[in-house]
């Protein structure tokens, strides 16, 4: 008997721990990857049964009796389906990431973003599918002839040189008309780090004998295309008042490309491409040449050519020919990524190294990226490390048309005799010592031009959720470039015979920090209402030292620009260092009424700005805006050929500082010599008036807009009128005098843009197959 009881007890203990093992209990909370807020509704089925449940108004969920086994099913509607094996686990928090589908992709607002349905204000976005084509070698590449309003044409022909970049026209005429860009939430100086000569920061001499005039630095060069994920612009002011003073033209967006959850990825991509002029410019070869100077009038021959048949060359030379190649370029590029749930990273190195179609000009890039995100503590706590490392040299053709050796390289293709030669019978450069004409080729392969920079750009943020919808950030940025540019013409070249040769060697190191701080909150307000409130501050400083120094009358051309002291003149060394200060406090709020059928929006930034005068030192610069989903409303329900119509309308003012630093400051600077005593002692002078009403421009816009969306979205694009106006236009005055100087920088005048931008994108072909 007792045997059975002992079985009987057995049994009973089995069915009781089997009815535990059925009764697991799984809790969790379910929110959005685009904005961080919880889900109401969501659908949470156990896979396989009819078991399941819905999110509450905070995105959490309760499953009573699930078998540890089961696997969970995460659904809603425009988000991607999530399937979780359970696997024990009592607690399952889910991020649900947003389908990319038309009409639904997430869009870069600047400090965040919104689901592109949820837009009021005039955005274009480009993800690497819609990308320009072919080969790039450069960021800038992939925005030409993509985005209406946005123009990107080449500043120079120059490897790298910086394209200018204008959106929706220009709107300054002495500072800066480029768009500020933004990589990776971190706004980048668009000052030049290269050093330039003939043009010294508060001291240097000019360089009068400068062949090239120096080549600005493009920021975007910097970046490698393939880790380019997506750009987004904002065209409008309402769009760009978030960023204040530095967004009156237009703001550029880049956000690179992360690692994802699940195996490792390798790939490799890589071209050769060759580039040669397209057209040459229709000149007399040396036949057409010999004949004009046959027949001309002699007088007429001199003005014109500054020949006669006296001096008319055996030779026969297409200079254009000589001076031209073609160009090989090749690239190569490995990433690698991987990750889990909680981390994931991505890994990529490139290296470009391109020829320029002109003799004497060529430039290499190495570039690496280590972006990483984590996530820890529950998922609470978000972390994410981006590292950029770029190394560039590059050799310039002496291409300046105002150099101190009658004009460059083009002008002396278009002007040079062609009955010349390019070389003489024992090899050495054919050239006239004293006459205005310098053989192109010479200048093209003797003159060393090199320019090298060092650039590594970082950040680190840090996103902490301390309630539901209530999360902070803290961004740390860094960004700093160290360039050499160094310059020799040699003796052989004869009109640099003159001087003995020349070295000139600059240095400039800049570097840009970051750090800010925001707050941001949502909520949804019953079931059709949404409310999201978002504020933060800035702070960001930009630092510039640099030096350079030069020499004359070189013994030999062995040295290059690598042993001043081999000259027997050298010049007088300079140095100088800049500095500038951006203070900020920002908001948004962004609400949203019956499931986003009425939109609305405001932003405030009140910026301050050490460049300014001292009694204009800071600006307000707001924005607002609204939207009204038409194809919402039960009269459009029966229109089946629309399947998105919205009516936007937005509102707001930026600003302008790209005007260098110490604008408003008396300056001083050496130069003004005394005779003291018998001796000569320097002095310094003013260069530079002080205004202290010195204020940045100021640009207000008025945007109206229609987003479209036909079949299915298989027809869609926008429409939008603008207009835009800049006041306190910084200009350069004569100064009443008698005074120190003769200009003095203040405000006056204004420029209005105004237009219309039409966007349309097809879908030909969606099929199967």
């Amino acid at each position: 008997m007792q045997s059975k009881g002992l079985i009987v007890l057995m049994l009973v203990s089995l069915l009781l721990v089997g009815q535990a093992i059925g009764q697991h209990r799984v809790t969790g909370r379910v929110i959005a990857g685009d904005d961080r807020s919880p889900m109401l509704g969501a659908n949470i089925v156990v896979m396989g049964t009819n078991m399941g449940t819905s999110t509450d108004n905070d995105g959490r969920y309760v499953l009573e009796d699930v078998s540890p086994q089961a696997t969970l099913v995460f659904l809603f509607i425009g988000y991607q389906k999530q399937e979780i094996p359970i696997n024990v686990q009592d607690v399952i928090d889910v991020v649900m990431t947003p389908e990319a589908i038309a009409g639904e992709e997430l869009v870069v607002t600047g400090y965040g973003t919104q689901v592109r349905r949820n837009i009021t204000v005039s955005i274009a976005s480009l993800d690497e599918h819609a990308f320009t084509r072919g080969v790039t070698t450069d960021a800038q590449q992939l925005l030409q002839a993509r985005i209406p309003g946005v123009q990107v044409s080449q500043s120079s022909g120059e490897l790298g040189a910086a394209p200018l970049i204008r959106i929706r026209g220009g709107t300054s005429i002495s500072a800066s008309n480029e768009p500020l860009i933004v990589i990776d939430g971190v706004p980048i100086s668009e000052e030049s780090a290269t050093p330039s000569f003939g043009v010294t920061s508060r001291g240097g001499e000019t360089g009068d004998t400068d062949p090239t005039g120096g080549v600005r630095d493009n920021v975007l060069s910097l970046l490698n295309p393939n880790d380019i994920a997506s750009i987004d612009v904002l065209k409008d002011a309402s769009a760009a008042a978030i960023y204040g003073a530095r967004g009156g033209n237009g703001v550029i967006l880049i956000t690179t490309k992360k690692g994802e959850a699940g195996g490792f990825s390798l790939t490799y991509d890589g071209y050769t491409s060759t580039a040669s002029v397209v057209k040459k410019q229709d000149l007399l070869n040396a036949q057409e040449y010999r004949d004009y100077i046959a027949s001309a009038p002699i007088q007429q021959k001199l003005n014109e050519t500054g020949s006669t048949i006296e001096n008319i060359g055996t030779a026969s030379t297409d200079w254009q020919d000589a001076v031209f190649r073609t160009g090989i370029t090749h690239s190569h590029n490995v990433a690698f990524s991987s990750g889990t749930q909680q981390t994931q990273y991505r890994v990529s190195l490139n290296y470009l190294n391109e020829e320029g179609i002109v003799l004497g000009s060529d430039r290499e890039r190495i570039s690496g990226r280590l972006n990483v995100n984590h996530k820890m503590l529950d998922e609470k706590l978000h972390l994410a490390v981006r590292i950029n490392p770029t190394y560039i040299i590059r050799h310039d053709a002496p291409y300046r048309q105002t150099g101190g050796f009658n004009g460059g390289l083009f002008t002396n293709i278009y002007k040079h005799n062609p009955t010349n030669p390019v070389r003489l019978d024992n090899g050495e450069f054919f050239d006239f010592p004293s006459a205005e004409q310098r053989n192109p080729v010479a200048l093209a392969t003797l003159i060393d031009n090199e320019a090298t920079s060092t650039r590594i750009f970082a950040n680190l943020t840090a996103e902490y959720e301390f309630l539901p919808g209530l999360s902070a950030k803290v961004n740390v940025g860094l960004d700093r470039t160290d360039a050499s540019r160094k310059i020799y013409q040699p003796r052989s070249l004869p009109y640099a015979t003159a001087f003995g040769g020349r070295a000139d060697i600059r240095e400039t190191a800049a570097q840009n920090q970051l750090f800010e701080t925001t707050l941001n909150y949502r909520t949804n307000i019953g079931a059709s209402q949404r409310l999201e409130v978002w504020g933060g501050y800035t702070y960001q400083e930009f630092d510039t030292e640099g030096s350079g120094a030069a020499a004359t009358d070189f013994v030999t051309d062995a040295f290059s620009f690598n042993n001043l002291e081999g000259a027997a003149s050298p010049r007088k060394p300079f140095s100088f260092a800049a500095e500038n200060k951006l203070i900020s406090f920002l908001g948004r709020a962004n609400y949203s009424i019956a499931d986003g059928k009425y939109l609305f929006s405001a932003a405030v930034r009140r910026e301050g700005s050490s460049r300014f005068g001292s009694g204009s030192k800071y600006g307000t610069f707001p924005a607002v805006s609204a939207g009204w989903r038409l194809s919402d409303e039960p009269f459009m329900q029966n229109v089946q050929s629309v399947s998105d119509l919205k009516l936007r309308v937005s509102y707001g003012i930026t600003g302008n500082q790209d005007i260098g630093s110490f604008r408003s400051l008396l300056i001083l600077e050496p130069g003004a010599n005394a005779v003291i005593g018998g001796g000569q002692v320097t002095g310094v002078a003013a260069n530079q008036l002080a205004n202290p009403n010195l204020q940045w421009e100021e640009t207000s816009q008025l945007n109206f807009g229609i987003d479209y969306g036909l079949y299915q979205n298989k027809i869609s694009g926008s429409i939008d009128v603008y207009y835009k106006k800049t006041t306190d236009l910084l200009l350069e005055f004569d100064a009443p005098q008698p005074a120190p100087v003769d200009k003095l920088l203040a405000n006056a005048g204004e420029v209005t843009n105004k237009g219309i931008e039409v966007a349309l994108n097809t879908i030909n072909v969606s099929s199967g197959d």
